[in-house]
Formats: C-alpha cells, structure tokens, sequence
C-alpha cells in the first residue's frame, strides 16, 4: 500500500476536526438590558448619560430628555420647557438640580419649572456637548469647542490661555476640581480661579487630539485619555499608550471613555463597546447581546452598571457578568432548552425543544453529528449521564435512547420520556406520560400501577425511589408501589430534590413542599412569599442555596435551619423566564437553567449585595376633578402640586411613588402612613400607588418610605389640606347651630305665645262670659231686689200713716224698718256698681272714693284735697281685674271712716300717682292725732284692709306717730 503524503494527511485532519466541532463556534451572550423606544425611550439616539441625586438615570437624546427610576420613563420636550429637541449633553450639579443643552444654550429643572440660560452674543448654533458643575457649583459648557460659564443668568465664553482656542473636554475629578483639555496645549486645571497647566504639552508629543478623558478616582494626577484611535495613560506628566497592542485590533474610531467602580476600562466605538480589564479585551457587539451601533455615551453609576447611550439603538445596562445568556444568537438550534448534563471528559449536553442535540465546550456552541435521522430537528425533554460516562436521550415523542462511543440506540418504543435517572444498582429509571420504567436486561420493564403521567423521580436508598406523578407523590419499593396511600394527592409534582432529611418537592399548582423523611410530616413552604407563582419547574441545591426555576421567573434561597429549614430569599435575574421542567445543571460553581429564552448560566459564587443606598421618589400626585387648578413644583423631575387645597367634596387623591433601584428582580415593599388620618405606618406592600376616596377637612401629611433587602430608605413625606365647604367650616356650624337654637326658642317662644293667646282667649271668652254674668246679675238684682225693697219702703211708710195715731214704740219700729231698708239699698247700689264690668277701670274707682269721701266728710270741718291724674285717658284705660275695685274701694272708706272717727283731722289729702317701676301708688294723709300702727287697738279695720291688701298682690303701709299725723299708703302693681 503506497504511503499516504503528509499534505493529504493535514487535509483530512482538517476535514475530520471541522467535522466533530460542527457548525460555527459562537461565543455567549452577555448580561445587557436594553431600553427602547417601546419601553418609553423618548428617541433611539442616546448623546449623554448622568444621575441625579436619587441616582435616577438622566440621559439626553434628540428628542428631549429622559428620567428613568428603575420601572419607567419619564420625558421631558420643547411642550415642558426645553428650548430644543436636539440635546446632546446632560449633568447634575451639586445641589443635585439636572441640567441639559443644546444649541439654544442650558435649561435647568428647577423647583418652579424649566429655566433657559440662553448664550450671550452672536448664537453660534452649535450644541451645548459637555456640562459640568465644580466643587464651587459653578457651571461650566463646552460648545463649538469653546468654555462657557454661566455668569448673571447667561453663558459667557471663557478663555483659558488665548483667544482662538480650540477646547476638546472638559471634565472633573471626584473633589469637584474641574480640568480642560486644549488642542496642541495639553491639559489645564482651574485653581483659585485660574488655568494653571496640568499636563504640558511635552506630555502628549505624538498624540493626536484628545477626544475624551477621564481622572482616575482616588489616584490623584493620574488620567486616561482617548484620541481617535489610541488609548492614553498620563501620570506624573508624562503620557505612555496603554496596552498598544490590543487597542490596535479594535480598527474602530474611539468615541467616549468610562471608568468603573473596579478602575476598569470601557471604550465606546463607531461598532459596539470594549472593556479593557487586567490587560485583557472583551468586545460587546450584537453577537453577545450589545449592539453594532456607535456609542454616544458610557456612564457608571453608584451600584457599577454600565449604561451606554447609542446612536439610533437606544439605551444599555450591563450587569458584569451577572449572568450569561445562551440562545439563538449563540448558536442553539432552539429557543427552548429543554435538558443539560455534563459528561466526565466536561462535554455539556443541551437537548432543545425541536432542535436536536448540541453541545457547548469553553462557552462554545456546537451541534452534535453522527446521530441517527430521527434526532434532525428533534424534541428532546430530558438527558442524563450513567456512571459509564454513557449518555441517555429522552424524546418527546420516539422513546429512550442511549449515545455510547460505539454509536446511539434506540431503548424503548415511541414513548415520550420526561426524567430519566439512575438507582444506586445502577439501574436506569426513566419516566413517561404512560408511566413509571426501568431497564433490566435491556428490557423496558413497568412499574405497575403506575400507568398515566409521571414527571419526575428521586432515588432513596437502594431500594426506593420516589415517583413524581400528575396526581400527587407515590413511593416506589422494590419495584413496587409502597402501599396505597400517596402525597398531595391531586397536584402534578414537577421536580424533586433532597436537602438533608427533607425532601423538597416542586408542584404545578400548589407551590414548594418539604417533607421530613424522618417523620413523614408535610409542610407547605410559604410560596406566596418565596415562590412565586406557585408552579415549580426545577430546582437545584447547591449547599446551602436553593435554586428554583418557575413559569414566570429564577428565584434562589438561602437555606437556614437543619431540622425545619427556613428559605431566605435571595436576589435574581430581572427578567421574565419561563423555566422548563428539570433543566437544571450545576458545574464548575455555574448554574445552568433552561428556559423558553434559551439557558442562563449564573455564577453560584457571586453573592449579589443590597443597595448601596436607597432613595424614593414621589411622581405623583393626581386629583379626581381635572378642571381643578393648582400650583405646581418640580421635585426631582416630576412636577408636584405645591401646598395643594382640595375642597372636601372633590377630596378624591391618588399617589404614586417609586424606589429607585437598579437591581436585578430586588423586591421593593413600601409603608406609608397619613398623618391626620393613620397612626402607624402599614404593613409593607408592593403597589406604588395609594388613592383616598375621600378625606374629612384637615391637614395631612402623607409619609411614605421603601424597604429593598433589608435596606430603609429615608422618609418622604407630601403634605396637602382639605378644606371644608361652606356647610362644613365652623362659621357656618356656629349659624346652623344659632339658627337652630333661634329656631328652637322661637317654637318655644311661639307655643308660649299660643298657649297665651289661647289663655288670654280663653280668659277673654271667662271675662266676657263674667261680664255678661255680672251684668245680667246686677240687673236681675237691681230689678228684683230694687223692686222688693222699694216695696218694702212704701209698705213700712203705708204702715207708719196707720201707726202715726197709734203707741209711740210701733212708730220707732216702723221708722226701723224704713232705715233698715233704706241702708240696705244704698249697699245693694255699691255692690251693684261692683258687679258692672264697665266700672273695672281706676278712673270709675277713683270716681267713687272720690264721692264716698265728698259724701262723709260733707258739712264736717275737714279740708279735702284730691290729687289726681290729669290723663283721664290712661285711667280710664288701667282695666282692673275682678274683685280689685271693690277691695280698693272698701279699703279707702275704711281709711276714711276712720279719719272721720279717730284722728281729729282738719285737713285729709287723698293723691294717686303713677310710678316708674309700673305701680299705682295710692296715698291718704291727715294732720290728726296719729296712731300707732303697731299697737292699735281699733278693732279689726287694719286687718281687714292689710287682708284686702293682700288679695290684690299690693303692700300697704302705715306711717305715723302719736300726735303727729299719719299717712296710709297702697302700692299696687299695675295689673
């Protein structure tokens, strides 16, 4: 056989290498989160990138400005204030306000709004390109490769050495200290508010125009810089290249510098982005996850993410190697990464859903050969390695089948196989939609009773092994089913794994349970809280770390506790995964979980810290009634009514408010409470937003704060008043309540006015009806009575004619009877006059003492004087009640008989007067001989007239001393 020449040889080891490595070798996909347009980027075109003091994220494009919190975009344009679309710069200042440029000059958010700084002179109409704040707070802008300053509310050209300068950056060190870089002149640095040079222009001899630099933290004199194609390192003035030989193999225009928290490098280029770290490059471009376009901007913010502002692809986030992400832009044949397992030679199965077999040596992807027809764009659901290093397939849909080194065979016939496993006999279990089976002499043998869907199988000693099946947990002993009790019953057990003496079990429905293989006791793990949702795909522990995948998310725990362990959320990737079932892989500390997105590999090393710092952020305050007007305020890029007042009947308030967090799936919980209405604060919730319905009148202070991994942020508060309408403020209570109360005393006063007018009435109808009665009554008696006594008058005088020739003793008596008839007359007259209604007013009364006292003291030697009203009118109008005039007469011809009688008078004054205090004082005063009133002995007259007295409510008095005269005086109340 002729020899085979050496070129022959080279070609078909060629052929055969490229044979067994497949397709392409595609590197991994890197940790980046992209922002775009539909995720609420105002415009694709992302020039510049700060934070403020909330470490919001703040970047400029050419359609305003955005403000991203961690969950949205806020955008600001030329409608909020903004004197033009195009922005290219972005920058905070000390006191954390934002500022933007663009060719219109700066536009600073402020507290009462938007406020232009516009450029003083001719507008050279290039844009504002670099805004930076020194220690000092003043504010600098480089523009058309000029200095601004902002000096009385105007940007002023600075100059730095000579006019005609040509300025390339401006940048400032983490005292504030601010720098400049000038063409052909090196680097200045402003002390005491002069240039002085800082990097000569020896430093920089071969150098072409630096474009960017950027001082190294906390390394004081040392700066990279960035010329179009070199990467420079300046320390002590003097510039050496930096790692001149992988800079070269970028072949790219650099565009913008950045340096992280780990005083690594990055790179911005015309084509993606390069981080230059421990002398090594990585370039990011859309083969791993980045873009192609040019980066615009590169920032680093306080938690060390990198975001990068692209020319027309939006906006980046990159997590450092956090995670990493195989899929199809790494070479899988299929976006669904159904099972992994590595072999003993480090070789990495991946089956997928659909895409056959693949596998991945040193982050490459390639494709599996030399398998049988039915594997081409297969759907494999499991895989496993046997202690033999031989690998097991199983398909969705043509059974079991086993890849040694002499080739593949098919094990079972066309089931659809979901685990497959091996017990400590080294026998192969395998489970499927009809049931549980294990090999044996290779032969497909059942486990009968099992005959419907399994899921998923865990080996427990040599004997046993627990089967995972669509209707609960079953126990598997020497190849029989373990009694016929079975665990969660009704649930489809999905994965299985065994910490220590418990067994932890992943549901569809229900969840994670433990079950404590020492006491057979189940216990459901709080999956509301640690879980969530409740169907579990797959789990891995990794010692003392839990690892689930879900349908909706990859969640890991630390592990606590021995006997009942406790699962202590730990933080995980922000985005949504759907986890597919039992595709878990742990090797080399990496964590491999298939998913519908392709697999994520994690580093099981890395332990993820909380926030540096935590800051919350109120974004909105919104009323039910739009029509309502109010001032507003900007509180951090969003505009806040400022001391708002609500009427209470349009006291409907909604607010939203935000942590402001970065962080990978962190969960934020908030509480918050309203002063005025809330004691304490609540519970800790998710939702970022409260609404009150409706508020009673007060002042309130709604006070909120954030919870992220044990991390409190500060307390913000908002502080707002609801002020009562008219029928709600005290005045109008005050009126209500007085109008009541009148309202009240004004019925009282009315029912008093009623029941007197019905007394009066009612009296008026008795006075009427007495008045009727006395008339008739006199009259009856003047007519009957009158009659009979005049009868009686002229039958004594007829009898007296006949006694006149007769005894002297019947005349007397007949003379008797005359007089006695005669006084009894005159008497009938008084009380006649009594019993007249019309004779019940004074002036009738004083008509009548007046004549009794003419009468008795006629032809006497006694002076009478009468002083008396001169109003007739008025007396006439005093209406007496009943029975007064006739006690006010009786008493006065008492006083006035006894004048007569006892006191030897000459002179008797009888004077009426009206007082002040609504009395009618009667006075009778003689200059006889007195009396002692006290110790009278004249009878019962006194009695009787301080009885009468009485009877009328009057008082009556008596002054008089012996000799001395005396007067009598009757003080009545007017009726």
């Amino acid at each position: 056989m002729a020899p085979v020449s050496s070129k022959y040889y080279i070609r078909w080891l060629i052929v055969t290498v490229l044979t067994l490595f497949a397709h392409a070798l595609i590197a991994q996909k890197y940790n980046f989160q992209h922002y775009d347009i539909d995720k609420g980027l105002l415009q694709s075109q992302v020039t510049s990138i700060t934070k403020d003091k909330l470490n919001q994220i703040w970047l400029s494009n050419l359609g305003g400005i955005n403000c991203f919190d961690g969950k949205q975009f806020t955008s600001f344009t030329v409608g909020n204030g903004i004197k033009n679309y195009f922005n290219f710069a972005i920058g905070t200042d000390n006191s954390g306000r934002v500022w933007c440029g663009n060719s219109g000059g700066l536009t600073c958010f402020e507290a009462k709004g938007l406020i232009n700084y516009p450029f003083t002179g001719k507008n050279t109409l290039r844009p504002v390109r670099r805004i930076v704040c020194d220690r000092h707070d003043n504010i600098w802008a480089l523009s058309d490769q000029k200095l601004f300053k902002i000096v009385n509310q105007k940007l002023v050209e600075q100059q730095i050495t000579v006019d005609n300068e040509v300025i390339t950056d401006i940048e400032k060190d983490e005292r504030g200290s601010l720098y400049a870089a000038i063409q052909n002149k090196g680097i200045y640095k402003l002390r005491y508010n002069k240039w002085d040079p800082f990097a000569p222009l020896n430093a920089f001899k071969n150098v072409g125009d630096i474009i960017q630099f950027a001082v190294v933290p906390h390394h004081a004199g040392q700066v990279y810089m960035i010329t179009q194609s070199q990467l420079l390192f300046l320390k002590d003035s003097v510039t050496t290249t930096v790692d001149n030989a992988l800079i070269s193999k970028i072949n790219m225009r650099l565009v913008c510098l950045a340096i992280d928290h780990n005083l690594d490098l990055w790179l911005g280029t015309d084509k993606g982005a390069y981080l230059l770290s421990n002398h090594t490059l990585k370039h990011f471009d859309d083969t791993n996850g980045f873009t192609n376009t040019r980066v615009f901007s590169i920032f680093v913010d306080y938690e060390n993410h990198i975001w990068f502002g692209t020319d027309g692809a939006g906006l980046y986030k990159y997590q450092l190697d956090d995670y990493l992400v195989y899929d199809k832009s790494q070479g899988l044949t299929s976006q669904l990464a159904m099972a992994m397992v590595k072999n003993r030679r480090g070789e990495i199965y991946i089956a997928t859903y659909g895409g056959g077999l693949q596998g991945c040596r040193d982050g490459k992807i390639t494709q599996i050969k030399n398998l049988p027809p039915e594997f081409k764009d297969a759907r494999i659901n499991c895989l496993y390695v046997d202690t033999n290093d031989d690998l097991w397939i199983g398909t969705d849909d043509f059974g079991l089948w086993k890849k040694t080194r002499n080739g593949t065979v098919k094990i079972s016939n066309n089931l659809s196989c979901t685990f497959i496993t091996q017990s400590k006999d080294r026998t192969i279990w395998f489970t499927t939609n009809f049931g549980c089976f294990y090999i044996q002499n290779n032969k497909t043998i059942p486990i009968y009773g099992l005959n419907y869907q399994c899921n998923s199988l865990l080996t427990m000693g040599t004997d046993s092994m627990y089967v995972g099946t669509f209707d609960g947990l079953v126990l598997v002993k020497d190849k029989k089913i373990a009694g016929e009790s079975r665990l969660l019953q009704g649930s489809s057990i999905n994965c299985m794994q065994k910490y220590r003496t418990t067994i932890l079990i992943g549901t569809t429905d229900k969840g994670l349970y433990g079950l404590d293989t020492r006491t057979g006791k189940l216990r459901n793990i709080d999956t509301k809280n640690q879980a969530s949702p409740n169907t579990i795909s797959g789990m891995l522990v990794v010692g003392y770390q839990l690892w689930l995948g879900t349908s909706r998310s990859i969640n890991r725990y630390m592990i606590e506790g021995n006997d009942t362990p406790i699962f202590k959320k730990l933080i995980a990737p922000a985005d949504v995964y759907e986890c597919n079932q039992n595709a878990v892989l742990l090797t080399d500390h990496k964590v491999w979980i298939g998913t519908t997105h392709g697999i994520i590999i994690f580093d099981n090393n890395v332990k993820k810290q909380p926030p540096l710092s935590l800051h919350l952020a109120i974004q909105k305050v919104s009323v039910n009634n739009p029509d309502i007007k109010f001032n507003s305020v900007y509180q951090n890029g969003y505009r806040i009514p400022e001391k708002l007042e609500l009427s209470s009947d349009e006291s409907r308030l909604a607010i939203k408010f935000q942590a402001i967090e970065f962080g990978d799936n962190r969960d934020i919980f908030y509480r918050y409470k309203l002063e005025g209405l809330d004691k304490d604060f609540s519970w800790p919730v998710q939702n970022n937003a409260v609404e009150y319905p409706q508020l009673p009148p007060g002042t309130y202070t709604f006070k909120i704060k954030a919870i992220v991994d044990g991390m409190i942020s500060d307390t913000v508060s908002y502080t707002f008043t609801i002020v009562p309408t008219i029928y709600q403020t005290a005045e109008f209570k005050f009126i209500i309540l007085l109008f009541l109360l009148s309202l009240v005393f004004g019925i009282y006063l009315y029912k008093i006015y009623s029941h007197r007018k019905k007394l009066n009435y009612i009296n008026q109808l008795k006075h009427h009806e007495q008045d009727l009665v006395r008339r008739q009554t006199a009259e009856d008696f003047h007519d009957d009575l009158g009659n009979k006594l005049t009868r009686i008058n002229m039958l004594a005088e007829l009898l007296a004619r006949n006694f006149a020739r007769h005894s002297e003793t019947e005349s007397k008596l007949v003379e008797q009877i005359q007089l006695s008839a005669s006084e009894m007359y005159a008497g009938t007259k008084d009380i006649l006059w009594a019993l007249n209604p019309d004779n019940d007013n004074l002036a009738e009364v004083l008509d009548v003492i007046k004549g009794f006292a003419e009468n008795l003291f006629m032809n006497i030697d006694v002076k009478l004087n009468f002083n008396l009203p001169a109003d007739e009118l008025r007396l006439n109008q005093m209406t007496l009640p009943l029975g007064h005039s006739r006690n006010i007469i009786l008493i006065f011809k008492e006083l006035f008989t006894n004048i007569l009688k006892h006191s030897k008078a000459n002179i008797v004054t009888f004077a009426v007067d009206i007082t002040s205090d609504g009395c009618i004082e009667f006075d009778v005063t003689d200059n006889g001989c007195g009396f002692d009133p006290e110790h009278s002995s004249g009878g019962n007259g006194i009695k009787n007239m301080r009885n009468r007295a009485k009877k009328l409510n009057a008082s009556l008095t008596f002054i008089s001393n012996n000799n001395a005269g005396a007067t009598s005086v009757l003080l009545l109340p007017i009726p």
